[in-house]
C-alpha cells in the first residue's frame, strides 16, 4: 500500500506538469516567425541549464517525499502539497519569455499572463539575490525578470540604459 501512494504521488506530479503546459500551449498564439533583423527587438527565454535545474530538483524533492511517504502520513501530506508547486515551477520557467521591443517590455507573469510595461517610465532597476532583477515602474508597479535569461547581456544593457522617468 505505502509503494502505491508513492507511485499516485509520482504520477499526480507528471500530470499536474503535463496538464499546465498543454493548457498554456493551447492559449498561446500561434508563433509568429519573426525577422531577427527588426531592430530593438529581441525575445528572452529561461536558459536550458535552469529549466533542467528546476526539473531535476522538483523530481529529486518528490522522490524524497515519495520515499518518506511510505512511511508517514505526514510526509505524504507535505507531498500532496508540493505537487501543484512543483508543477507551477517548471510550467513558469518552460512557458517565461521577456520581450523587448523599443521602449516595450512585455512580461510573462506568475499568473501566466503577458503584462506590458513601458521602459520609460522605469524608476529603478535593483539586482536581487533571488536571480531576478526587480524593475520599480512610475505608479508603483513592479516587476521581476529572471536573471537566468537567453541574451542576458542584451536584456540588462536595455534596463540599464532606459532613461528613468521622474
Amino acid at each position: 500500500m505505502q509503494q502505491i501512494q508513492a507511485i499516485v504521488l509520482l504520477s499526480l506530479a507528471i500530470l499536474g506538469l503535463t496538464a499546465l503546459m498543454s493548457r498554456q500551449r493551447r492559449h498561446r498564439a500561434p508563433m509568429a516567425v519573426r525577422d531577427p533583423s527588426l531592430a530593438g527587438q529581441s525575445e528572452h527565454h529561461v536558459t536550458g541549464t535552469m529549466r533542467a535545474c528546476v526539473a531535476l530538483t522538483s523530481l529529486l524533492a518528490l522522490l524524497k517525499t515519495a520515499e518518506a511517504a511510505q512511511t508517514s502520513s505526514l510526509a505524504l501530506m507535505l507531498g500532496s502539497l508540493m505537487v501543484p508547486l512543483c508543477a507551477w515551477l517548471n510550467a513558469y520557467a518552460w512557458q517565461f519569455h521577456a520581450t523587448l521591443s523599443g521602449s516595450d517590455l512585455t512580461l510573462m507573469s506568475p499568473a501566466f499572463r503577458e503584462v506590458r510595461f513601458d521602459l520609460t517610465r522605469l524608476v529603478d532597476v535593483r539586482d536581487d539575490a533571488h536571480a531576478a532583477y526587480r524593475l520599480r515602474f512610475q505608479g508603483g508597479k513592479t516587476a521581476w525578470i529572471l536573471r537566468y535569461v537567453s541574451g542576458h547581456g542584451t536584456l540588462r544593457r536595455a534596463l540599464y540604459e532606459a532613461r528613468p522617468y521622474y
